[in-house]
């Protein structure tokens, strides 16, 4: 069990309200709810505001990844008998192309001034320096996908792929993925040591159950409320 620290949540609390003093006007007057005369009662009402609005907050940001309404009521439905996960898996690879050598023209000069009977003339010496560069290819691909128990079934799980990389992209779109983005990064040195390692790889998994099971998509409503009279 985590052990909730009082100074820390305070502390967090505080800064919370100074961000939402710049975002609000003048007028509203933002101020922790433990200081303001209450009865008992609002504390169970405002606990179950502020778990209804983080829940609402979370939506958004998964709809923002692709997750639109006919998305959600499969996670619904997944989350009736089951525990439903989302899973962020990246893949980074970088893979060496080509070695060329060109030459570069050094910035400063030598000039010889040379004069005789017949007048003088001067003579401009140019040098230059041999450069090899080393071409590689960096691509970083994601995936975020959603599943149910531990996703041990193909039925199991919805995946939103996608890859990032400045220079160019492309869309994508294949019959078991939602969207794909395909793209790469030319990285150019001077030294053959490569930029990043040749493969590597990450995922986090977090449930999401808790956020599902208190939606109600037609209509729309999210209701969270504590149950005060569970004695156990």
């Amino acid at each position: 069990m985590i052990r909730f620290d009082q100074q820390r949540f305070e502390r967090k609390l505080s800064k919370a309200l100074d961000q939402a003093r710049l975002v609000l006007e003048v007028n509203k007057n933002v101020t922790n709810p433990g200081n303001l005369p209450h009865q008992y009662d609002d504390k169970y009402h405002l606990t179950n505001y502020l778990s209804n609005s983080a829940i609402l907050s979370v939506l958004i940001a998964l709809g923002t990844l692709g997750i639109d309404l006919n998305i959600l009521n499969k996670l619904k439905e997944w989350s009736v008998t089951h525990e439903v996960s989302l899973r962020f898996q990246s893949q980074e690879k970088c893979e060496f192309v080509k070695e060329t050598k060109r030459e570069v023209e050094n910035p400063h000069r030598s000039e010889t001034s040379v004069s005789g009977s017949f007048g003088g003339f001067s003579i401009q010496n140019k040098s230059y320096t041999a450069i090899t560069e080393y071409h590689y290819l960096f691509q970083s691909d994601y995936s975020i996908s959603a599943f149910r128990g531990v996703g041990s079934d193909s039925s199991d799980i919805i995946t939103f792929v996608g890859s990032f990389s400045r220079l160019s992209s492309s869309f994508i779109i294949h019959d078991h993925l939602l969207i794909g983005r395909s793209a790469r990064q030319e990285i150019i040195l001077r030294a053959k040591e490569p930029p990043y390692p040749a493969s590597h790889g990450h995922h986090q998994d977090v449930n999401i159950s808790s956020i599902l099971r208190p939606l109600q998509l037609d209509p729309f409503q999210i209701h969270t409320e504590i149950n005060r009279y569970n004695n156990i």
